[in-house]
Parts: C-alpha cells; sequence; structure tokens
C-alpha cells in the first residue's frame, strides 16, 4: 500500500524545488552583471586613456607608450598611414598582437571602435582610437590590446563566492521552511494520535499544543470531547450500577416473600 504523502513533504518540496531554480538563475544573473561591469569598466579605463593619448597632449615616444602599457595593463601600438602597426612591447606575444590590430584595423579602417579577439586562444580587448589630425603625420591611430583573463579570473572567484553566499542562504531559507512545516505536523500527528486513542476507548488522553493557536483550539475542543465522553461513560456505569442493585433488591424481596 502507498503511503499518502505528508502535509510536510507537500510544502518541503515544492518550496525547495522553487527556492533552487530562483536562486541558480539570481546567481547566474548577478554573475553575468558582475562580468560585463568589470569588463565595461576596464574598457572604459583603458578607452579614456587612449583617447587622452589620440589628442596629442603627450608626445608619443616608445619609451612613453611602454611606461603607460605598463600602468595601464596593456600593450600599446600605434598604426601608421599604410595600416601597419608599430609596436612598443618586449612581450614574445607581440607579433600576435599586432596581426590582430591590423585585421581590426582593416575591417573598420578610420574608426575609433573597441572589439574582443581570440589571440593565442585567449580573448583580449582590442581598442582603436584615430589621432588628432594635428599630429596624424605618420601614424593614423592609436590601439591598445589588454588580456581580459585576470578580468575573468577575477569574474570567476567573484561567481563563486556569490554562489557560496547563495548556497549558504538557500540552505538557511530551507531550513526555516523546514522549521516552520515542522511547526505544523508535528502538532497535526499529536492530534491525529490522540483521536486514535480515543476510538480505542483511551478517555484519559490529553494533549497540550504550543503552537499555532488554530490547532490549539482544535487540541482543546478534542480535550474537551474527551472529558465529557469519560463524563458521560461515568455516568452510563454509574446508572447500570444502580439498576443492577434494584434489579437484585427485587429479587431479594421476592425470595423473601
Amino acid at each position: 500500500m502507498v503511503r499518502p504523502i505528508t502535509i510536510q513533504t507537500r510544502i518541503s518540496i515544492p518550496f525547495i524545488l522553487a527556492l533552487g531554480v530562483g536562486t541558480l538563475a539570481a546567481w547566474w544573473l548577478a554573475a553575468t552583471l558582475f562580468a560585463t561591469s568589470l569588463q565595461q569598466q576596464g574598457e572604459d579605463r583603458l578607452g579614456e586613456a587612449i583617447r587622452v593619448l589620440a589628442q596629442g597632449n603627450l608626445p608619443l615616444t616608445p619609451d612613453l607608450l611602454a611606461r603607460l602599457g605598463r600602468v595601464l595593463q596593456a600593450d600599446l601600438y600605434l598604426i601608421d598611414t599604410h595600416g601597419h602597426v608599430t609596436g612598443h612591447s618586449a612581450m614574445p606575444r607581440q607579433r600576435h598582437f599586432q596581426a590582430a590590430v591590423e585585421r581590426a584595423w582593416q575591417n573598420r579602417p578610420g574608426d575609433s571602435f573597441s572589439t574582443i579577439s581570440d589571440i593565442g586562444g585567449l580573448g583580449h580587448g582590442i581598442i582603436v582610437q584615430p589621432l588628432g589630425k594635428e599630429i596624424s603625420g605618420r601614424y593614423r591611430a592609436i590601439a591598445a590590446v589588454t588580456d581580459l583573463g585576470n578580468l575573468r579570473a577575477a569574474s570567476r572567484q567573484m561567481a563563486w563566492r556569490l554562489g557560496l553566499g547563495a548556497l549558504l542562504g538557500s540552505l538557511l531559507l530551507a531550513w526555516l521552511v523546514h522549521r516552520i512545516a515542522r511547526g505544523i505536523t508535528v502538532p497535526i500527528n499529536q492530534l491525529s494520535a490522540l483521536a486514535a486513542r480515543i476510538a480505542a476507548g483511551d478517555l484519559q488522553a490529553r494533549v497540550a499544543i504550543d503552537s499555532p493557536r488554530e490547532l490549539q483550539e482544535l487540541a482543546g475542543s478534542l480535550n474537551r470531547m474527551a472529558a465529557q465522553l469519560q463524563r458521560y461513560q461515568a455516568e452510563i456505569v454509574e446508572r447500570n450500577r444502580l439498576q443492577a442493585l434494584g434489579e437484585m433488591a427485587a429479587r431479594i424481596a421476592h425470595e423473601i416473600r
């Protein structure tokens, strides 16, 4: 025989399922928004620096570009009038970066833009800003290439932290729901046990329930019913005793006559 589903199960399982789905959705949304915001902030910071350099306020010497590249955590390049890229970085991946910048510039020559490119199997952000006319001369634009690995690593770390926090919060809420459901089902089980004892003839059975109020009132009604039945039973026993005594007295009187 299949046992029916308990009230606690009916309350707990749907809530836990909904909580799990909601927690996963909230975690994914928060992690995505954080990663997007972090990448956008890095891109805005680097783009603003590139725009300042493109205005010609500073001399675009190789030494300056190298120093600024270390500060900005990016590789800076100049694009000449023929679309070739001149680098000022000693990194071994410089040729790959230059090729990526040249491809991006060929697709959108003369425009300022930012894009993400796969360089050496890793994601890199490319920002290109045309130079001002008064300083264009040999070069037409300045470009910056930044590794997105650090940003993505920070995003993954924050995602793990958010996931851990969401998991702990979900476990806490699940425990609270379990306690609330247990606070309802335990008194109901006590009332069911009391009704079974009364049905079995134990009219002295009583139950005391602290909460909730509705179940307290039901418990009080069952206790009063048991007490009333006990009084009725006592009255019936007394009546039967008196009736038996009357019948015995009548037989004795008959024998005496």
